[in-house]
């Protein structure tokens, strides 16, 4: 109960301690390894997480694709994805052909980068299993990323001509907005909306697809009708708080973003909220938002504390800021975005001894990621007469992200 706790309130450390004890007392609980090999991917120790993962999926013959998909899912918002995808490589060495398991691994390939591995991976599963939808459309999404115009058009024309109805031509024009072809999506949609008539899917993606092309009146429009008749309700809270916020409507936005009460876009919710008073200039009231919803669901709190920290930063008041990311650090040692900030918010206080040193805990805890090697590299050269072993990090990072700006 202990590790449930300290684990559903984001008490990394505490979870862990508690984690290992359990599976002490219960070495073969599948639930026990399933935390502890969560946590174990967040300290970056792979193999012992991959032997806890392994244990708590059960026997490979009776996984199932929706679990594969979930655990990915939950590694890669903990933790870098090119660490998830390490997990996978193994898993997939396991299974070389189940598809559940290259679909999950060529999601975490993209999310970490690495389109050419993401695009093979998604070859293989739809050769795999060419009649499941799902894993075609992300092949056409990936070759689109990767470039392939032309390519994923093709693929999604296929799952359309397998496939046909609403659903499908909604992710056609899906793909056609993120490949900026607004205009032929619209022409798609107005063809749809004779067969399928204020049908509120087609309204959803009609909304995205003129905020794509810069009409944000008529998309405001769309999602007014979608709120006035109970549709996606939330969704087109959050669409409208953050177009107001972009046009810098600041009090419009904040009252979008406090009608939003229910599930997964509840703290979102209350973060931009706490932006959009702090861009007003009232500091109190954003971090009052912060407040108010930590004493509703205290288990958010570590959650809220990079935005606290941020608000306070952009109020000039670095000491307490620093103080948050402190709190989250003694919860979550971890957290490379948490290190980060340390370091940024240190540099910017002109403490750069100790900035250096949150940079090299970054580095410790992940030493593959570019953001780590640059920050690192970046504020020794900066800084300090270190130059030659700035190089070495710069270098790494440079090489892992060669179109990187920075």
């Amino acid at each position: 109960r202990a590790t449930e706790f300290a684990y559903d309130y984001g008490l990394d450390a505490y979870a862990l301690t508690a984690a290992e004890r359990w599976i002490r007392l219960e070495p073969d609980s599948r639930l026990a390894h399933g935390y502890l090999g969560r946590l174990y991917v967040r300290r970056n120790d792979l193999d012992r997480a991959f032997t806890s993962l392994d244990i708590a999926l059960g026997p490979a013959a009776d996984r199932m694709e929706f679990e594969y998909a979930g655990l990915a899912a939950d590694l890669a918002e903990h933790a870098p994805a090119s660490r998830a995808q390490q997990i996978f490589a193994r898993f997939a060495q396991q299974s070389p052909a189940n598809p559940a398991v290259l679909r999950a691994w060529a999601s975490l390939a993209a999310q970490a980068g690495d389109l050419d591995t993401a695009v093979e991976l998604a070859r293989q599963t739809s050769a795999l299993a060419p009649a499941w939808q799902p894993a075609r459309i992300m092949l056409a999404n990936l070759l689109l990323a990767a470039g392939d115009k032309s390519s994923a058009f093709e693929q999604m024309a296929f799952a359309v001509e397998a496939n046909p109805g609403l659903e499908m031509e909604l992710e056609f024009i899906r793909l056609l907005n993120q490949a900026d072809e607004t205009d032929e999506a619209l022409e798609r949609l107005a063809r749809l909306d004779i067969r399928f008539p204020s049908d509120p899917d087609l309204i959803r993606v009609r909304a995205r697809t003129y905020m794509a092309g810069g009409d944000f009146e008529s998309a405001i429009d769309d999602y007014h009708y979608l709120l006035d008749n109970g549709f996606f309700i939330d969704e087109s809270l959050w669409e409208l708080g953050r177009m107001a916020f972009d046009q810098e409507d600041y009090g419009a936005s904040a009252g979008y973003f406090q009608r939003i009460h229910t599930g997964g876009w509840q703290l979102p919710a209350r973060l931009a909220r706490a932006n959009a008073y702090q861009r007003m200039g009232d500091t109190e009231a954003g971090l009052g938002t912060l407040d108010s919803y930590v004493e509703r669901y205290p288990q958010q709190l570590i959650d809220t504390l990079g935005t606290r920290a941020q608000v306070l930063l952009d109020a000039d008041r670095p000491e307490e800021s620093l103080e948050a990311i402190e709190l989250a650090l003694e919860y979550r040692p971890w957290s490379i975005d948490f290190w980060l900030a340390k370091g940024n918010l240190l540099e910017q206080m002109e403490q750069y001894r100790k900035a250096i040193s949150a940079f090299r805990q970054a580095y410790q805890l992940a030493p593959e990621e570019p953001l780590t090697l640059n920050a690192l590299g970046y504020t020794l050269a900066n800084r300090t007469r270190n130059y030659s072993e700035a190089k070495i990090y710069i270098a790494q990072a440079l090489a892992k992200e060669p179109d990187s700006p920075a």
